[in-house]
Formats: structure tokens, sequence, C-alpha cells
């Protein structure tokens, strides 16, 4: 329905408006896409590895001593989540670190560049590590499942 004192409709006010604002609405189409391409490329690139423990629920001590074991009665899923962050011990990092031979990196900042976390419905606990070589986060990961198991032992 046209207004009867002779004004346009919305739409040609809409394309008049597009028309005198043509510079800002082109500066937002290119230049949004164009920075997020620009920062992307400029990101350095982390690559993630992975390694996987399975957690026992044996005890070999109790079951040749004929005694009750006391993580017996724990659920399953407290039992892993306690083992995961046993995992996270700067302890544990570091002998991660000088396994693998690492000499330039902190525990701290391994530590902050890993994860290890329960897999759900499982008796599994997954650690991954991340870092700008692929090798190295392979590397990393594995080592840091190893001395993880040795550290528990």
């Amino acid at each position: 329905m046209h207004d009867l004192r002779g004004e346009g409709s919305p739409l040609s006010d809409y394309l008049r408006v597009t028309r005198r604002r043509k510079w800002v609405i082109a500066a937002a189409v290119v230049l949004v896409p164009l920075t997020a391409v620009v920062a992307s490329l400029l990101q350095e690139r982390i690559h993630e590895a992975s390694a996987e423990v399975l957690l026992s629920r044996q005890n070999l001590a109790a079951s040749l001593t004929g005694t009750q074991d006391p993580n017996a009665s724990l659920q399953a899923d407290r039992l892993a989540q306690t083992q995961a962050d046993v995992a996270r011990a700067p302890v544990v990092a570091k002998r991660t670190l000088d396994a693998a031979g690492v000499t330039d990196q902190a525990p701290e900042d391994f530590i902050d560049a890993s994860s290890v976390f329960p897999r759900q419905n499982a008796d599994i606990l997954e650690f991954r590590v991340r870092d700008p070589s692929p090798a190295l986060a392979s590397r990393l990961a594995t080592e840091y499942a190893r001395q993880f198991i040795r550290y528990r032992r």
C-alpha cells in the first residue's frame, strides 16, 4: 500500500539508502572476509596426536595376598578420572619431556599443550598432545602414555 502523501515505497527507500551507503557496504563485504583469511594464514599450524592406555582393574598384590582390593568398590568412571588427574602431575610431564629429549619446553607448558581424559564407557585413557611439529606431537603423545604407565607402577 502506498502512502498518500507522495512518498516512495519502502523498497525504493531501501535502495536509495543502499546507493548512498554503497562504499560502507562494499567495505564490509570485502574487508571482513579478507581480514579473516589473512588472520588464518598468519596463524601457526598446530598438529595433535594421541595415544591410549588401557586401565586394568586387576591388583596383583591383592590377588597374591588374598586381601581385598581397595579400588574394587570404586565406580569405574571415578577410577578413570582419578587416573587421568594423576597423569596431569608435573612429575609425569617432566619425565615425558626428558624421555623424549625435549629440553626447550617446561613441564607446565607441556601440560598446557596436552590433555588426558577418560573415554566414556571404557577403561581407556586418551592422551593428546598439540605441537607445531606433527612428528614431535606423535612422539610426545606416545611417550606421555608410556611415562604415565611407568609412574603408576
